[in-house]
């Protein structure tokens, strides 16, 4: 879904480049009036001149992309830093064939209309009073506002959409948990002792082994036959942890009771999520049998909670205890972990583990670590963002130097006859406000479409305010009009 606002941004600042170099092509028709009436004069064909105009266009177009492409290159390693991305692609040849087949296809497109409008008569040495038409002009820039707007839209939509992912509750506590791997898991028998004596540092408020942390994406998958399941062979997203797991992250009870060791005869207590729950359509869950990896009862169910991040749905869950699984110990401290603590925990730590110095992380760091893809998509639209409005602005520039030229005696009129400058910016305006109100409604319909289309790849998204679709339009009108006035 990112690569798809990649690829509809750069293709919308293509747009807006040779829109903007087809606006500026019409602001110096006036100049080269003279030069292509001589050149007709002396005998050139109309088809040799549109030639010459076009070559000239594709010139700058390949000139661009040497440009371009030297950025680029130079900038490559962290261009894939930022996207987390490795961008072996740019060294391809094809790679190349297809940036320098674009470059010639925007040069010429780019080209033929400014030729087209400039060789629109038999004879231009009589045509003394060429100018670009007005409708065509406001259209072209007003395509480009659209455009500037959309991209603006977007980055608002990107910005929303990453909020709502790294602030939206996953179903557990994770705050100021730090999560500490195993490396040898021959101790894992003795886990209760371990745990006493993490326990007892200053600061440490609770510890829980399992063999996955919530919400980070790393929990394990196996099959299991549940009695009374509408399937027989079902695979559940398995979290494997001790009885402290659930009150260490907060994860709540609905009904049962919570997951104990493994009992004499080898059966194992079984908790359930109410996902899981739904999704073996079981109406009554305590008591079922279980047999798979592990055979034993399931003795509660618990709230939905993410294993995984919110790119996924909520997965059905299983939770039990198995020692020789166990894979992480999770440490909370509610007072947060300072260099202090991690020393003290480092050294009971090295008592058990000698060959294995800790290794440590905070949980709400790996999981932010899971949407550093969107960060990377949000500061490059960013980027984008920036360079389409810069290119706007230079159209608009040249679209509002024209349009004072074309108007400067009507606006000496006005200013000698007492007009003020805002009298003169409404007078302008009057010629395209109605340009102005149809591209906002548009544009505010595009980019509903557009971001709604795109937010249905998530499975969990928020409500895009109304100023996302409003404020755009406003913001890019308003810069019109002050670059006009």
């Amino acid at each position: 879904s990112y690569y798809l606002v990649f690829i509809s941004a750069a293709l919308l600042i293509l747009v807006v480049a040779s829109f903007n170099y087809i606006n500026l092509s019409y602001a110096i028709y006036m100049s080269r009036i003279k030069e292509i009436a001589i050149r007709q004069i002396l005998g050139s064909k109309k088809t040799a001149l549109l030639i010459s105009l076009v070559a000239e266009s594709v010139l700058v177009s390949m000139l661009a992309l040497v440009i371009g492409m030297t950025t680029v290159s130079l900038s490559i390693e962290e261009i894939g830093q930022l996207t987390g991305k490795n961008l072996t692609q740019f060294y391809e040849p094809w790679f190349w064939l297809l940036a320098i087949l674009i470059a010639l296809g925007t040069g010429v497109l780019s080209g033929i209309p400014p030729a087209f409008r400039l060789l629109r008569n038999n004879n231009l040495a009589v045509d003394k009073g060429l100018k670009p038409k007005a409708k065509s002009a406001h259209w072209l820039i007003f395509t480009q506002l659209g455009i500037s707007s959309l991209l603006i839209m977007a980055m608002l939509a990107v910005t929303q959409q990453l909020n709502f992912l790294q602030e939206t509750s996953l179903g557990f506590n994770g705050a100021s948990i730090l999560v500490i791997p195993i490396k040898d898991r021959t101790h894992n028998a003795d886990y209760k002792t371990i745990l006493s004596e993490i326990e007892s540092v200053s600061g440490i408020d609770g510890a829980s082994f399992s063999s996955s942390t919530p919400g980070s994406s790393n929990a394990l998958t196996y099959t299991y036959t549940i009695s009374g399941a509408n399937k027989a062979d079902v695979a559940l997203t398995t979290v494997i942890a001790d009885e402290s797991f659930c009150k260490l992250y907060d994860i709540k009870l609905i009904r049962g009771r919570l997951n104990s060791l493994s009992s004499s005869d080898g059966h194992v207590g079984i908790l359930l999520n109410q996902s899981a729950v739904d999704f073996l359509e079981l109406d009554e869950p305590i008591g079922k049998q279980v047999s798979g990896k592990i055979t034993g009862e399931v003795v509660g169910v618990v709230e939905d909670f993410q294993v995984n991040s919110l790119h996924n749905l909520v997965e059905p869950v299983i939770i039990y205890n198995f020692l020789p699984t166990l894979r992480y110990v999770s440490v909370r401290s509610a007072t947060g972990f300072n260099r202090e603590k991690i020393d003290n925990l480092a050294e009971v730590w090295s008592k058990r583990y000698e060959k294995y110095p800790m290794e440590y992380s905070l949980l709400e760091d790996d999981n932010l670590k899971l949407y550093s893809y969107e960060k990377g998509v949000l500061h490059s639209i960013n980027i984008l963002v920036c360079v389409a409005v810069f290119i706007a602005v230079i159209g608009l520039i040249g679209h509002a130097t024209l349009l004072r030229k074309s108007k400067a005696r009507e606006f000496s009129i006005r200013k000698v006859l007492g007009a003020s400058p805002l009298l003169v910016l409404r007078s302008t305006a009057g010629v395209v406000w109605k340009y102005l109100l149809f591209g906002a409604m548009l544009v505010s319909s595009l980019g509903f479409v557009a971001i709604e289309f795109w937010l249905r790849n998530f499975p969990y998204r928020p409500e895009i305010d109304v100023w996302v679709y409003v404020a755009p339009v406003i913001i890019v009108s308003v810069l019109f009009l002050v670059i006009l006035l």
